[in-house]
């Protein structure tokens, strides 16, 4: 299987992409090596994308392991193009995601400017156009955090919901016996000390449900992009 990962580069040169690619340890720095695997991973592809890649450079996503592995070129001005090449498209789905973020991340930090990728994505057989899974690429950096966690709350959304009803039902309750209670009774009743204890617990859970959520929502964010599979462009 292999898929396509289109990104505008804006003004970066070669040099720029091939100073990126060096940082995120996905170059070959063996020439003779780098020269072989492009021309092994080239005649996997069909003939237009053979033609397309002709100056093109393999490079090693997580080097070390066995494929995918990957050929970069910039076939259009300011348009870099990164084949990925695997045997299992859950891996690839899996890599191409890893990908587009540690590149976008890279890119920022050595040019301090964003680079911009193609919204659509599919994942094809090797030697042909057959598609097998189409996806989009989203830049998640402007997404609000209630669109965070109206999209992505699930089980925490739940959890929120019945802690809130919990602690204002807890609260209301001690209140109540509170507005009721005989003022000449010195204690407070039996009943709402256990309501008073338990509005308390609820109102913790609800503010560390919520504190992991924008934890998690930060560390989402700040991914910048995702790749959402099954989807197409509207």
């Amino acid at each position: 299987m292999r898929l396509l990962v289109s990104c505008n580069i804006g003004s970066a040169s070669q040099a720029d992409i091939e100073r990126i690619f060096r940082e995120l340890g996905w170059l070959v720095e063996d020439p003779n090596y780098a020269a072989t695997m492009l021309d092994e991973l080239t005649s996997q592809l069909p003939a237009d994308a053979q033609a397309q890649v002709q100056n093109g450079q393999a490079f090693a996503f997580k080097p070390g392991t066995v494929p995918p592995w990957g050929i970069a070129s910039t076939e259009m001005s300011r348009n870099l193009r990164m084949r990925l090449l695997g045997k299992s498209i859950d891996r690839l789905q899996e890599e191409a995601d890893d990908m587009v973020r540690k590149f976008a991340a890279e890119f920022l930090k050595q040019r301090n400017e964003e680079c911009t990728f193609e919204r659509a994505l599919t994942i094809r057989t090797r030697d042909s156009e057959e598609e097998l899974v189409a996806g989009i690429i989203e830049n998640v950096s402007n997404v609000s955090p209630w669109g965070y966690f109206r999209e992505r709350g699930g089980v925490e959304k739940v959890a929120l919901i019945v802690t809130f009803i919990g602690w204002l039902s807890c609260l209301g309750i001690s209140l109540g016996m509170y507005a009721t209670q005989d003022n000449k009774v010195s204690e407070e009743p039996y009943w709402r000390q256990y309501a008073d204890r338990a509005s308390t617990a609820f109102a913790i859970a609800f503010i560390t449900i919520l504190v992991n959520m924008a934890y998690r929502y930060k560390t989402w964010r700040g991914a910048r992009y995702r790749i959402q599979w099954g989807k197409r462009p509207e």
